[in-house]
């Protein structure tokens, strides 16, 4: 899977948000490399501008929609010929 991003990331680990990434600030930290191949193991739409993806290792990412006018992400699935998911 690959996700590509045009607005703001929260990375929690539990209930501590432990790193922000946005489109003006870039990373707020490393911990971000922590997503690199692991399992996600569920997700969740929090309300109709967040969605939560969570991941083995209690890490769980929350991509906002923060845009009325443009898309946000763009979620493509491995093998997947359909195209990418557009949020």
């Amino acid at each position: 899977m690959r996700i590509s991003v045009q607005s703001r990331i929260t990375l929690f680990e539990g209930k501590d948000a432990v790193a922000e990434w946005t489109p003006e600030t870039n990373w707020t930290s490393l911990a971000f490399q922590r997503l690199l191949m692991v399992t996600i193991s569920g997700f969740s739409v929090l309300n109709e501008r967040l969605l939560e993806i969570r991941f083995t290792g209690g890490l769980a990412a929350h991509f906002h929609d923060e845009s009325d006018q443009y898309e946000s992400m763009q979620i493509w699935l491995s093998g997947e010929s359909l195209g990418p998911i557009v949020v």
